[in-house]
């Protein structure tokens, strides 16, 4: 619902606008059911990403994002922008 109509069902038969900007998935595995296959679709951008190994996962977790890697508030507004816009 919220990516077709826009509108967030909260459970209790109300459904809320939902303004979405972007939607962001995330799974461990591809889809292999047809029904799945729909959702798989409408996400234009896909990045597979290989697992990440014991002492990979240590360093990713202590790790701190250097300031390039941390988005502006200028870029927000960027982004903001282009939403309202364009």
């Amino acid at each position: 619902t919220i990516l077709n109509e826009r509108k967030f069902d909260n459970g209790a038969g109300i459904r809320e606008d939902c303004p979405v900007r972007c939607v962001v998935g995330a799974s461990n595995e591809l889809p292999e059911d047809e029904e799945l296959d729909a959702l798989y679709d409408r996400f234009l951008l896909r990045k597979e990403v290989k697992a990440v190994s014991d002492d990979g996962l240590a360093q990713l977790l202590s790790s701190v994002p250097s300031d390039d890697e941390v988005p502006s508030r200028n870029n927000v507004d960027q982004c903001e922008t282009v939403f309202t816009d364009g």
